[in-house]
């Protein structure tokens, strides 16, 4: 990640770029959130259907996606840390653009794996989630950056809201590849837009040391042998597996006993909860 050795910027245009860069990062959440998280939901229940796929092959598929993910946040580790972060913001619009495009076009089980791996879905993912949204905005506000990055984050739980309603009822209108497709161009030419006129990092942010510190490999061996570590970070993992697990299934399940328009609107429900409880719990937490 970009270390930031300049002090906070205090002008009017240096504001303004500050706030215009927390909403880009608004928008860049709800689509990769809405498109690459909430979305998946939809694409295994309309992929069933189209296909009359059983469901172990497509959440298998699925499976691999966060897979992949890990592998390709590597390369986008790689690119914040040189201060790349337009790069990797327009890598994230493309790759999203081409995945989605190549699954409403899909007929074959292997070309599905190939939709979420090989077209590069798990790197749009990695191109757009917290990581590179929590550095981009870390490079502007140094001194502090938990409320612009907690404001930033909302843009999940809205891309939720607003995004699987969406595809359901442009689904039902047009049908599944027009519309899939569709919405992968639009929100890859989004995130190239706000790429070339408003993601940027400040002139004086510098760039990561290509080596990392004796000291710094020390800690984070200590950290890695640390038992409390571990507790916490099992213990967020199993969280995360059944909120994904939850979220993976839930418009399926619904759609099975509800009409798709509502059991949509009951996901983007549970996104309104999501985002009800992030403004509660950011209002209790202490600054500083």
């Amino acid at each position: 990640m970009p270390s930031v050795t300049a002090a906070p910027p205090t002008s009017l245009p240096e504001r303004r770029r500050r706030v215009a860069v927390v909403a880009a990062m608004f928008v860049v959440a709800v689509i990769a959130w809405g498109v690459g998280f909430y979305g998946l939901g939809f694409y295994l229940r309309e992929l069933r259907r189209t296909h009359g796929w059983s469901l172990q092959t497509i959440t298998l598929a699925t499976m691999w996606f966060y897979v992949a993910s890990i592998g390709t946040s590597l390369v986008v580790r790689r690119l914040l840390r040189r201060g790349r972060q337009r790069a990797v913001f327009v890598l994230g619009g493309v790759a999203l653009a081409a995945s989605l495009v190549a699954m409403s076009q899909v007929d074959a089980r292997w070309q599905l794996a190939g939709t979420y791996l090989g077209l590069a879905l798990a790197l749009a993912w990695s191109c757009l989630s917290i990581y590179p949204i929590s550095a981009t905005i870390l490079t502007w506000y140094p001194e502090g950056s938990g409320p612009p990055l907690s404001l930033a984050l909302t843009g999940a739980s809205v891309g939720g809201l607003v995004l699987v309603p969406l595809l359901t009822d442009l689904s039902d209108r047009f049908g599944f590849g027009p519309s899939v497709a569709g919405v992968g161009i639009g929100a890859g030419l989004v995130l190239v837009l706000l790429s070339t006129f408003v993601i940027r990092v400040p002139a004086a942010a510098g760039t990561a040391p290509a080596t990392v510190p004796t000291t710094a490999a020390t800690a984070r061996a200590d950290v890695l042998g640390d038992v409390r570590f571990w507790t916490l970070a099992l213990g967020f993992g199993l969280s995360f597996t059944v909120q994904v697990g939850f979220l993976l299934h839930q418009l399926s399940v619904l759609s099975d006993h509800l009409t798709d328009g509502v059991a949509a609107r009951i996901v983007a429900g549970t996104s309104l909860g999501a985002l009800v409880g992030r403004l509660v719990f950011g209002a209790l937490t202490p600054a500083g």
